[in-house]
């Protein structure tokens, strides 16, 4: 889904929300277990989202509107990122 900002620029809906829980579908080695269940720490931005692994430790992943910004930077496939193609939201 899509959203319009302030300065008329389309932007993706934040994936990454306060409060919600996230189950992993696919392994982030290091970081995230497919299948384990996230909580969303309580300092989501429009850019990331940051994520409790089961160590304790907290990870940062682009929200779906940062993914070309994190591609440039850092060489990625955008679907190498898409949190989409890694957690699905839980109630």
């Amino acid at each position: 889904m899509k959203t319009t900002s302030n300065n008329n620029e389309v932007r993706e809906q934040k994936f990454f929300v306060n409060g919600m829980r996230y189950r992993c579908i696919k392994t982030v080695k290091g970081a995230f277990t497919r299948g384990k269940v996230y909580e969303q720490c309580s300092d989501a931005t429009e850019y990331y989202g940051w994520l409790t692994n089961n160590k304790g430790e907290h990870h940062s992943w682009p929200q779906p509107s940062n993914i070309s910004d994190q591609c440039g930077t850092w060489g990625f496939a955008p679907e190498d990122i898409d949190p989409r193609e890694y957690f699905v939201a839980i109630a």
